[in-house]
Formats: C-alpha cells, structure tokens, sequence
C-alpha cells in the first residue's frame, strides 16, 4: 500500500474514532494556504466521495502582512480548482489587538473564530475542520506547561469541541504532512511570521522541541501528544463527574445567578468542587478564560472556612452564607410600567407580574403567599415595578413611619449578591411592595372593600427567595 494512501486511513481512522466527520454532513475547511491546510484540504476531499461529505473552502484575510491578499487569491484557485465553494473576508486584527489589548495571536484566533462560526452558521455546516497536527498538540501542551495550567489545559487540542470544531490531522506530524504534500505535487504558501521568535510558540517549536528531540527523547512531540490525549481522557471523566455533581448540589439557576447546597459541596474532593464552579460560571454565560485559576482556589478555601464573598472576575461574584454558595451576575438597573389590569414581563429579572381586579382580600395577610399583595385602587396611581434604587423607603404593615428598604434587605438577610435582583413596585414615586417581603401600609384594601387591586409575581427572584428560606419578618427601627 503507498504511503499516502495510509496517511488517508489514518485520517478516515482518526476521523472515525472520534467521530469528527458525519456521513452525509457539510463540512467547511479553514484554509490559511499553508501545508497544514493544504493537506487538510486535499484529505478532506478525497474523503468525500465515500463518506458522501459536501465541503467548503474559508479563508481569512488578517491583513498582517503585504502580500496577504495574495493568500486569499491562492486559497481561492484552490479551491475553484476543486469545484468548492469559497468563502472569503479581511479582518483588521492589527485594530482589535490594540483595541482589546491583545496580542496579535488572540486577536487573530478571536477574530478567526467569529468569522469560521458566522459562515458556517450561514452555510449550515456540521463541523469547521481546522488543520493543527501532532506537533501542534506538542507546542500548546508546552505554552500552556510554562505558563500554569490545570488537567484541562494539559489535554490540549481536542478531537472535537463544541460539538463542531475538529482537528482530523492530530494523528499527523509535521514531517509526515510535509511529505504527504511533496508526494501529491501540492503547492502552498509560507508564512515568514512563523519563524519569528519573538512568539513564545516559535520558540518553543524552533528551540525547545528540537533540544528535547536531541537531548532527551528523538519521539518528544509524539510522546507528549500521547500524554495529552491521556490527560484527556481522564480530564472528560472529571467532567462527567462534574456534570453530575453540579445537577445533585444545584438548589436554583436562573439566568444570571446559581445557588448551590455549599455543605454538599464541600464532601466532594476539591478537584471536584472547582471544576463544579467553572461548570456554574459557565452555565451563566462566562467565558472561562477569564476566570483565574488562582482565585477560583482562593475562594473555595475562603468557603470552606466559613461565609465569605469573593469577586471571580469582574463581572463574577460568589459568595457562601453557610448553607448556600451563590455565584451571580449584576442585573442592570431596570423600570417598568404597569398596567392596573394586565400581564407585564420584566425580562431583565426573568420575571412576570399580573394585574387583576377583585372584589376583596384575604382577612389574615400573613397567611398568604408573599409574592401576591392586594391595593386599594383609589390610593395607586402611575404603577411601575422597578429595581431598589438608593434611599428607598417604605411604610411596612405595623410600623409607625418608614424604614429604608435597603435595611429592611439586611433584616431579612437577603444576601448582598442577590439584592439586584430584588423588584420594587411603585406608585407614582412611594415604593409600596418589596415582592416578596414587605407591602406598604399606605394603600391598604379595607377586609370589607368592594374591589382591589391584586399583583401576582413569578419569576427568578421568586425561585431564589424560595431556595434562600428568608426568614420572616420582624420587628424594624427606623434607619
């Protein structure tokens, strides 16, 4: 058998193993014009014949260099030489790296990534093949050693992630491309910036690797591509067992916070517990690079402890009060209008708020459900349900004069991380319901009213309030 016909079974085996090519599915290539890609290209249509596969040609132009355009015109004959449909666009990533300060590696692969999901959205593509090989893995499993990394870290590139991202040609090295390539006649294009040292995976591919090939094992790329596979291996079981463990401790989630059973957390192994934090972040639409490690570690201790509250990120708080480990993200401030009769949504807190006359009330208040009040409609005027805004007060049932909501807050031990959450319902400027834990004493519905206005509330502050058990009511100072 010659020698690229087993390179193509060892892709279709790869392929196979981790079932990175569907039958019958459209797959889009990123094509750079580099050999990796080329190859890529090249497998990928021989391969789909047989496995029935339709694919597309995507090339990004970072305009980094002059003669970049001239990439995008060689992907392109490439691709029309091969009866495949191109996809082409420029990106300024010189731009954005200064913008966001990042590198221009990050700004590239961001911007690289945006592009390759938005065309393959637009195409409906199964998979976005990507062309990194063996001594690809090497390098990343290398830069992420040097620079701190956890299990997940180590186990480099995945097979497949997300669901569609694939890497068909990690069972390839480097060598074994190139030769592949020279036996096929493919030409391609080279990139002068991969041999610039100055990028930490230059060095490391340049300098490193072959000092650990001549002085420590001639195999070095390839045995460190078979421990990262390992790694993963082993890291994909943790998950699992995350995954179950974060369904068993989970009291509530709603789309901005999380609260978990903090006691049932900590009879797990430690390893388990921050990977259950990354799994809730994660569930809140955080992007896990941002969360640091080491302060990820800092707050699990801080929790173990006793009550505590610590900032993930900057956009990421949790805090443990004893019983439950809430993390959460800010809501922004918001304000609605109500109607007297009628539904209202607040979207910004998940939240539902129903409006209906009725012709009297219950007789004992306390006895009822604290997320629905009764009004007197002659007493309301301009209703609209709001978040707590500084210096807000309140009239409470059995209080003579008012108290600030923010320490009524306190008194009900409403956790700090959970307060912006919280709705206030107004009439005209007077706060006269903090749902679900005070009315005001100042349109209150006579036992004996012919009518009233009855507010009903559901939603996430709804869901929180049941899962932090606040206590009841007792009696308040003026503040």
């Amino acid at each position: 058998m010659q020698e690229e016909d087993q390179i193509l079974l060892r892709v279709r085996a790869y392929a196979d193993t981790h079932a990175l090519l569907p039958e019958g599915g459209t797959v889009l290539a990123a094509v750079s014009g580099g050999p990796d890609s080329v190859v890529l290209l090249d497998l990928l249509k021989r391969l789909s014949k047989p496995l029935n596969l339709s694919v597309q040609v995507a090339h990004l132009d970072h305009q980094l260099r002059p003669q970049s355009s001239g990439d995008r015109e060689f992907v392109e004959t490439l691709a029309r030489d091969r009866r495949l449909t191109f996809h082409g666009a420029k990106a300024a990533v010189s731009e954005r790296a200064q913008q966001n300060r990042e590198s221009l590696e990050e700004a590239g692969r961001a911007e690289r990534r945006d592009f390759l999901s938005r065309v393959a959205r637009e195409i409906g593509a199964d998979r976005i093949a990507l062309g990194h090989h063996l001594d690809d893995q090497a390098e990343t499993v290398l830069m992420r050693l040097t620079r701190g990394a956890g299990l997940s870290g180590l186990a480099g590139i995945r097979p497949i992630s997300q669901g569609c991202w694939i890497h068909p040609l990690l069972c390839l090295s480097r060598t074994e491309i190139l030769a592949y390539a020279d036996r096929h006649g493919l030409t391609y294009v080279t990139d002068a910036s991969n041999d610039d040292i100055r990028h930490l995976r230059n060095r490391i591919r340049h300098h490193i690797i072959p000092g650990l090939k001549r002085d420590v094992n001639d195999a070095a790329s390839r045995v460190i591509a078979r421990t990262a596979d390992l790694l993963r291996c082993d890291d994909e079981c943790l998950d699992q067992t995350a995954i179950d463990t974060l369904k068993t401790v989970t009291c509530v989630q709603t789309a901005r916070k999380i609260a978990l059973d903090g006691n049932a957390c900590f009879r797990y192994h430690v390893a388990i517990q921050r990977r259950v934090f990354r799994l809730a972040a994660s569930q809140l639409g955080m992007d896990l690079r941002k969360l640091n490690a080491a302060r990820l570690i800092d707050a699990l201790e801080q929790f173990n402890s006793g009550p505590a509250r610590i900032d993930l990120t900057t956009d990421l708080t949790a805090c443990f009060d004893g019983r439950l480990i809430v993390l959460g993200r800010q809501v922004d401030p918001f304000d609605r209008a109500l109607s007297s009769s009628g539904t209202t949504e607040a979207p910004e807190i998940g939240a539902t708020l129903v409006a209906s006359s009725t012709h009297s009330r219950p007789t004992d208040l306390r006895r009822t459900d604290p997320f629905t009040a009764w009004f007197d409609p002659a007493r309301l005027s301009s209703l609209r349900l709001r978040s707590v805004k500084p210096g807000d007060r309140i009239a409470p049932f059995g209080f003579s004069g008012t108290v600030k909501i923010s320490k009524l807050l306190i008194d009900r031990k409403v956790p700090k991380i959970v307060r912006d959450e919280v709705p206030v319902v107004v009439s005209g400027d007077d706060p006269i319901w903090v749902v679900g834990l005070r009315t005001s004493a100042r349109a209150p519905v006579d036992p004996e009213a012919g009518n009233a206005v009855r507010l009903e509330f559901s939603g996430d502050w709804r869901k929180l309030a049941t899962a932090l058990k606040l206590p009841s009511p007792k009696a308040l100072s003026n503040v």
